[in-house]
């Protein structure tokens, strides 16, 4: 059961997710803006504004068409 669980698993371990985080907040450090799902691009805007301290804007997106997934854009303001 997952009662009080504040953090997304994504069906991933914990390195897994680690690196996961650090290469979207290098990714959106580099580039100014990604695009991402909505669940990642919600669970990266805390690590990014702990770790570099910027203001985050999220723009949903159109889903994705080969699965349908939400998708989202996530840009520093």
């Amino acid at each position: 059961m997952r009662h009080a669980s504040k953090q997304k698993k994504f069906g991933r371990t914990n390195k897994q997710r680690a690196a996961l985080m650090g290469s979207l907040v290098k990714a959106l450090a580099e580039r100014k803006r990604i695009t991402t799902t909505l669940a990642k691009a919600k669970a990266l805007r805390p690590v990014v504004e702990k770790k570099i301290g910027k203001q985050t804007r999220i723009i949903k997106l159109p889903p994705r068409i080969s699965d349908g997934a939400k998708m989202a854009m996530i840009e520093f303001i």
